[in-house]
């Protein structure tokens, strides 16, 4: 039998694991031939759910200075991989699309990465520099933007 791929399932803000792993059962199951599901929670608590960085109060991604927490969220992604795949939704796509970012050496996401309704995480934007820097990533990309995000 094949061994099946490593798949990083990055849930929104004010999300959890177990939360968007129902959401994505349809696709798990779907799946399940060629990928091993890996939902965990964000490492920041929410109001509502978990948060891969911490926000000030109505301070989008998009606006904010800094991302609070953000490498922390890293280094408990990197522990937990290397995964061939990621798949993000809202704040867990912006964190997929940072891990595509990464150097082949250090990467935690080493294939393709899906990103769901992300923003620009404009403070973070040297990552994305030094990515084109390298002349782009060896990680494919998908990325979906629907009417309303």
């Amino acid at each position: 039998s094949t061994k099946k791929k490593r798949m990083l399932a990055l849930h929104g803000k004010g999300g959890s694991g177990a939360q968007f792993g129902a959401h994505l059962q349809p696709l798990v199951d779907a799946t399940s031939h060629v990928f091993d599901w890996f939902f965990c929670d964000a490492p920041h608590r929410e109001v509502v759910g978990y948060g891969w960085w911490v926000l000030e109060p109505g301070t989008r991604t998009y606006q904010a200075k800094t991302l609070p927490g953000l490498e922390h969220s890293i280094d408990i992604i990197k522990a937990n991989g290397p995964f061939e795949g990621g798949f993000g939704f809202s704040q867990g796509a912006m964190l997929a699309a940072m891990l595509a970012c990464d150097a082949d050496a250090e990467a935690a996401v080493t294939e393709t990465i899906v990103a769901v309704g992300a923003a620009y995480p404009t403070c973070e934007g040297a990552r994305f520099d030094a990515l084109v820097a390298r002349g782009g990533a060896s990680v494919r990309s998908l990325h979906v933007i629907g009417e309303l995000d």
